[in-house]
């Protein structure tokens, strides 16, 4: 689905207790979701092979992993590394499944300099400057416009499941209730990215984003290249785009 003009509301009518579906990690849904916001310049292509990289700029790189929180990094500690954080534009996730979306905006927000993102972003982004990574996270799990270019790639599955709560209640014995999470295997995307000379984890579950390398070459994706593989590894099965 396209958009000609992003910052007209889609069909569906806005609800603001309408929750965030769950995305399927699929190249071309977050390449129209880029035009959607009006990125119109930019595309995500999904990597098979971390020696095969794109011939075009690569921005960002986005990571689907087994949600854990146990993988999550260790959080900033230096003065100099939370000074250096300030530069990155970030956000904490505070809403269920809107880590696709958080994850190509935490690219997008990062590179306005060098590309158009669309007028609702660029606002947006000066709104939001001077805010926490958490009142940032609140503000974009509440902003109509994106839940709805959100939701509107989702399936009906996904749809249905939005609507049920996270867990069933049964009665087990004695009439005591009993709390049966289903046994459903879950994705949570992260982004990376190069700024000021190094490179960045942003993932919504911190608190902050995280430095992870200093950029040693020129292709800012050959420094990354060993630290991926090796949580590739770790993982067992992950993917990028």
């Amino acid at each position: 689905m396209t958009i000609k003009n992003p910052l007209q509301p889609l069909r569906c009518p806005r609800e603001e207790d309408q929750p965030w579906c769950l995305l399927e990690s699929e190249p071309d849904i977050f390449t129209e979701m880029l035009q959607c916001y009006g990125a119109k310049d930019l595309k995500v292509e999904e990597l098979y092979d971390l020696d095969i990289m794109p011939s075009d700029t690569i921005y960002g790189l986005i990571f689907a992993k087994p949600c854990d929180d146990e993988t999550l990094p260790p959080p900033i500690q230096s003065k100099e590394d939370e000074e250096d954080a300030e530069a990155v534009f970030f956000s904490c996730q505070i809403v269920t499944n809107i880590c696709a979306t958080l994850a190509l905006l935490g690219i997008l927000f990062n590179i306005d300099h060098l590309v158009c993102i669309g007028e609702h972003l660029k606002s947006l982004k000066d709104i939001l400057r001077y805010a926490s990574p958490m009142l940032r996270g609140n503000a974009i799990g509440n902003d109509s416009l994106l839940r709805e270019i959100h939701n509107s790639f989702a399936d009906a599955q996904a749809r249905a499941s939005a609507e049920e709560p996270p867990a069933k209640i049964r009665k087990g014995k004695k009439g005591k209730k009993k709390m049966v999470v289903e046994d459903t295997k879950m994705y949570h995307y992260v982004s990376f990215i190069p700024l000021n000379g190094y490179i960045w984890e942003l993932d919504g579950f911190n608190k902050y984003p995280v430095k992870i390398a200093k950029i040693t070459q020129e292709d800012w994706t050959e420094t990354i290249k060993p630290i991926l593989r090796e949580r590739m590894a770790a993982l067992g099965q992950s993917q990028f785009c």
